[in-house]
């Protein structure tokens, strides 16, 4: 019943060490493009209230409020379907542990 999923030749810490950097250059070819756009959005947004209180306080409070309202809709679409999906996850691992416990 015990089943190794690691065999002891796959230990070899050579090995362990180019499959980690292989890992890790997979997982920022997919999570680095999302962090410039994240840090790129953030300095225009920076760069632009900057301009807008440089023009005038009128602006730069209607800019601000415009972005606050903005960012909040926008972050709730985002997490909406998020939350969404970790509801249905739970409920499938209670389902799941409930049929787990019927069958020991």
């Amino acid at each position: 019943m015990e089943e190794r999923l690691v065999s002891p030749e796959e230990l070899n810490s050579d090995d362990l060490k180019k499959r980690v950097w292989k890992e890790f250059g997979k997982l920022w070819g997919i999570a680095f493009p999302g962090t410039v756009a994240r840090l790129t959005s953030f300095g225009m947004i920076v760069v632009t209230q900057l301009f807008m209180g440089h023009v005038s306080e009128l602006d730069l409070a209607a800019f601000g409020l415009q972005q606050s309202i903005l960012i909040r809709f926008v972050n709730g679409i985002l997490v909406r379907p998020l939350l969404s999906i970790l509801i249905a996850l739970s409920k499938i691992k209670k389902v799941f542990k409930s049929m787990v416990m019927i069958v020991f």
